[in-house]
């Protein structure tokens, strides 16, 4: 399988790793996922990306085609 995923592929175990490393690593991101979770929940009711829609909200320019706030709304 490892023939098959090139050596520079960022998803390919680096040289060395151990199961128990790999395993360990993928624990600790799902434990951050449900922190993150648990946080958007009480903070903003649950929504995501708030900050980067309001980030792109205060770029946009205002009236030109495609810069619209909401596709399909010319606005």
């Amino acid at each position: 399988m490892l023939d098959q995923v090139p050596a520079d592929d960022p998803h390919r175990r680096p040289e060395g790793t151990s199961d128990e490393a790999v395993s360990a690593a993928g624990k600790l991101s799902e434990a951050l996922e449900w922190v993150e979770r648990s946080v958007r929940e009480a903070l903003v009711g649950g929504r995501r990306h708030i900050h980067e829609s309001e980030m792109n909200e205060d770029r946009r320019t205002q009236g030109r085609p495609a810069h619209e706030a909401r596709p399909g709304t010319g606005t």
